[in-house]
């Protein structure tokens, strides 16, 4: 039996009405062969809608239900074992709660042709963050600062004037890379558990330091409904300034800077974080101080008390 040409890898938890939606986007596609891809979804909770689900759309294309024997994963567990059941040429990325046009799978074989890793722009409604911070990120999209410990985003933004842009690092959402590059490399599951922050990033990011070209496509987009439950992050409406959202965030940072910078980049890092510090707490007029120490030097320890 010829081996697919993409894996398509979807952790889910709680919300199998949200994956339906992107399994339905799936079924959809057009000038694409659906035999040519295998769907992996890896669920903890074994309930029968999951179940059904997978035995629903088995009928349309070939669907590998993974059940793991542990209690609840952290997004990086669950990524680990699709990689390990995937058999095609190329590993696509999804995060359940995104929709996908019907030419998405079309144009990732377009882009395969001349790429081994690229990701797409995110289309993200609400995003609370305000306009200055967009901007920011806008100019170093997808750049990765050890020194100040800063790992730009900016993938969810508009008229970046180039279709095609070379980053260090990707974000979980969407994204689509060659599966023998990731054949002995793993997702870090320290930085999925919590809030799930940056095990993404960290997972590409190593590829970029292999020399492994990562592309962000900036004329394509999938759309990212960050569904109001399940999964593994805080769903408040004002998550990005959430206690326990800053306590993962300032963990799991402290902890990324020291594993790929070193004791000098995160005496550097933890200086300018802790301005950082004090720019949210004048922002949101919060004393934010206990929260940084404790996540900033917790992730250092590498633990979590969140």
């Amino acid at each position: 039996m010829q081996a697919p040409r993409f894996s398509i890898v979807i952790p889910s938890y709680g919300r199998p009405d949200v994956l339906n939606r992107l399994l339905e986007d799936l079924k959809e596609q057009e000038n694409f062969e659906l035999n040519a891809m295998e769907v992996i979804i890896i669920n903890e909770e074994n309930s029968e809608e999951y179940g059904k689900l997978a035995r629903d759309f088995s009928n349309h294309f070939n669907v590998v239900y993974l059940v793991p024997s542990t209690e609840r994963l952290g997004s990086s567990e669950a990524r680990n074992i699709g990689i390990s059941s995937a058999k095609g040429e190329f590993v696509v990325f999804l995060d359940d709660d995104v929709r996908v046009g019907r030419d998405f799978l079309s144009k990732c074989l377009e882009l395969a042709k001349e790429h081994q890793a690229f990701s797409f722009r995110i289309q993200q409604p609400n995003d609370p963050r305000p306009q200055i911070v967009k901007k920011i990120h806008r100019l170093f999209v997808g750049r990765v600062f050890l020194l100040l410990g800063i790992i730009f985003g900016g993938f969810e933004l508009e008229d970046y004037g180039r279709k095609e842009i070379p980053v260090e690092h990707f974000p979980g959402t969407a994204f689509v890379v060659k599966r023998e590059l990731i054949a002995d490399l793993r997702f870090d599951e320290y930085l999925g558990k919590g809030n799930g922050y940056l095990e993404d990033s960290d997972f590409t990011y190593s590829l970029h330091r292999k020399g492994c070209p990562l592309v962000f496509v900036t004329n394509y987009s999938v759309l990212h409904l960050r569904a109001p439950r399940g999964g593994n992050r805080v769903h408040d409406p004002s998550v990005w300034l959430n206690e326990r959202w800053l306590y993962f965030y300032w963990n799991h940072k402290a902890y990324f800077v020291k594993k790929w910078g070193g004791q000098l980049k995160l005496l550097s890092a933890t200086f300018f974080n802790f301005v950082e510090c004090i720019a949210l707490s004048l922002l949101t007029r919060k004393l934010l101080f206990r929260v940084f120490v404790k996540g900033w030097f917790d992730g250092i320890r590498k633990r979590h008390r969140a």
